[in-house]
């Protein structure tokens, strides 16, 4: 099964948990492992809550323990000493020593001596155990995420108050996409960013993906928007093509030589633009222009809208992430005897659909051989598809 997590309201432990027993995860399976930990006086449970309107699950946690966990020392013993099993306690050792990293370098000194303050009791244990339980029972095999709410305004802390994200939970988060939004209070915490960062792999919309079951986990806080984290339970949808982002940017242009923007075009080809084009338009005042489109890779885009800006007369560009899908492809060598032309085979689920020459190849072999254009195109065509399996890539 997979996971997929919905962080619009952000993400916390309690809220993780709470979503995973909306889902169907058996609390007492949880109750179980914190008292094999040797915590006495612990008690969790459940009820369902309205929240704006939808039925939520929200987890209560009754600690008679006042136990105080210092240090990583005082969890790992704990951790080691349950019942859970060998998986639960890795991710569970994982999770905390992850809010440990993020406390040793916002705070300074050894992780392992760091001091946990806010985070060091039994409800951080409980978050920890708890995450890892509940996708082992649902047997995930991959979780990914939406980019998380951090929300705005200040939180108080131990050391003093600090602007929200706290500095833990910016730590934490660092490489993951976020936005704060327009939520007043801490949405996301150190612990539910050090789930999400244990567990989950990418961090983007929904992909495509079969729901199997939906569960929502309520927060303890009222916001302007509803609290609660939503978490899907269900099948991504493998596809054997490629799946990537890509980039097209564009301008229109009425006042310029079209030999010299034909030349900025391939320029951008030449620079690794994926594609670019040009296309004829009627601009305002029946003016006739052009749309220079180009086509780019995230880490090309810098250059090819630096080639645009300054080889062309426009003021500016239009930017649009777009979702691209490829097929399976590879380049080989087409032997026709009198020369060779490279060409282009793609494949959908291991079967070849489609080859293509390679245009510059192909038309050496035309000038070397004397044939036209056309035959060299067919004949490639011919002796690739024999020469190639049509189950191998």
């Amino acid at each position: 099964m997979d996971l997929y997590i919905d962080c619009f309201s952000g993400i916390s432990g309690d809220k993780f948990i709470s979503a995973l027993v909306d889902l169907g995860f058996p609390l007492q399976e949880l109750n179980n492992a914190i008292k094999s930990t040797g915590l006495t006086g612990i008690e969790i449970t459940a009820k369902k809550r309205l929240e704006y309107g939808i039925l939520c699950t929200f987890i209560n946690i009754r600690d008679k323990s006042n136990v105080r966990l210092n240090r990583i020392e005082d969890f790992e013993a704990l951790i080691i000493k349950s019942s859970i099993s060998e998986f639960a306690k890795s991710k569970s050792l994982e999770i905390i020593f992850t809010l440990a990293r993020a406390e040793s370098r916002v705070h300074g000194g050894d992780v392992n001596k760091i001091h946990f303050h806010e985070i060091g009791n039994a409800d951080t244990l409980i978050d920890s155990i708890g995450a890892a339980l509940g996708l082992e029972y649902f047997n995930v095999k991959s979780v990914i995420s939406s980019p998380v709410a951090l929300g705005s305004g200040k939180i108080k802390g131990s050391h003093g108050i600090f602007p929200i994200p706290a500095p833990a939970t910016a730590e934490i988060l660092s490489g993951i996409p976020v936005y704060q939004g327009d939520v007043e209070g801490e949405l996301t915490t150190p612990t539910g960013a050090a789930i999400i960062k244990t567990f989950a792999s990418s961090f983007e919309d929904m992909p495509l993906f079969t729901i199997k079951s939906i569960g929502y986990g309520c927060g303890q806080n009222s916001f302007n928007i509803p609290n609660y984290l939503r978490i899907f339970l269900g099948d991504l949808i493998q596809s054997t093509e490629r799946s990537e982002k890509a980039v097209l940017l564009s301008t229109n242009i009425d006042d310029m030589n079209p030999e010299i923007l034909a030349d900025c075009m391939n320029n951008l080809l030449e620079v690794g633009a994926l594609d670019a084009w040009i296309e004829p338009v009627i601009m305002k005042k029946g003016r006739p222009g052009f749309v220079l489109n180009a086509l780019s890779d995230t880490s090309h885009v810098q250059t090819i809208s630096e080639i645009i800006l300054s080889q062309t007369t426009t003021f500016g560009l239009r930017i649009q992430e777009l979702g691209r899908i490829k097929l399976d492809r590879k380049t080989v060598k087409v032997d026709l005897g009198y020369a060779t032309v490279d060409m282009k085979i793609g494949y959908l689920k291991g079967k070849i659909i489609t080859t293509s020459p390679e245009y510059e190849s192909a038309l050496r072999a035309s000038k070397k051989s004397g044939k036209p254009l056309k035959d060299i195109y067919e004949e490639a065509k011919a002796n690739g598809l024999r020469n190639h399996d049509n189950n191998q890539r």
